[in-house]
């Protein structure tokens, strides 16, 4: 098992990350333009994020581009229970799979955003609270959320300004109640393609390991 220490500073390098989330976006664009009505806002989201997940992992495609890992829809995360069963927590959305083996693994966390309050707290609580939770990526520092927006909305600047002045129940939701922790602007994880990166600071259940999340937005046909 790799620890998340020396996972992503390490094996999986910035400049793939961005890389990786780059060729996400461009293949939303390329779905939207050859096949609008099925890729629009009002398809549920789990379809859009299959036929997304189908796209990427296109041998041809992840060649031509230099991507060497798989990517994977809808994988379950699975916990331990005490008396030694396994329990479904939740699902992925896409998972990028390091071409290097037992190398780390990227999730992806996709959410409908169209500038309502209501999209917001569920883009943060069911978004990345799963990530503080440990119910994403528990042994990775880095993940990406993904805003799927509806054309024409207010987002993401919305989204921004709704993160800026969350209640403190959501901070601490969030863990974000230390300095150092929140939104950070421009993106660092990935410069080129990522609007904001966030900070959390998490529990046991994540070896206590802070997890950084990159914030990309694609639009909806």
């Amino acid at each position: 098992m790799i620890h998340a220490a020396v996972t992503w500073a390490n094996v999986f390098p910035e400049a793939k990350l961005e890389s990786v989330l780059r060729y996400v976006v461009e293949s939303w664009e390329d779905l939207t333009s050859k096949f609008p009505s099925t890729h629009s806002y009002a398809v549920r989201e789990e379809r859009l994020t299959d036929s997304l997940a189908h796209h990427l992992d296109d041998p041809a495609r992840r060649q031509r581009r230099g991507i060497p890992g798989r990517f994977l829809s809808e994988r379950w995360n699975l916990r331990r229970l005490p008396g030694g069963q396994t329990k479904r927590e939740s699902r992925s959305d896409i998972v990028y799979m390091d071409g290097i083996p037992g190398g780390p693994q990227l999730v992806m966390e996709f959410k409908k955003l169209a500038g309502t309050a209501k999209l917001h707290t569920l883009y943060c609580s069911e978004g990345m609270g799963r990530f503080v939770d440990g119910l994403y990526s528990p042994e990775q520092k880095i993940g990406a959320m993904c805003g799927i927006l509806k054309p024409c909305s207010s987002d993401p600047k919305a989204l921004i300004s709704f993160l800026g002045s969350i209640p403190p129940t959501m901070v601490k939701r969030l863990g974000w109640g230390a300095a150092g922790y929140g939104i950070h602007s421009p993106s660092v994880l990935a410069s080129s393609v990522a609007l904001c990166d966030s900070v959390h600071a998490r529990g046991s259940n994540s070896g206590n390991v802070a997890i950084s999340l990159a914030h990309v937005f694609i639009t909806a046909a």
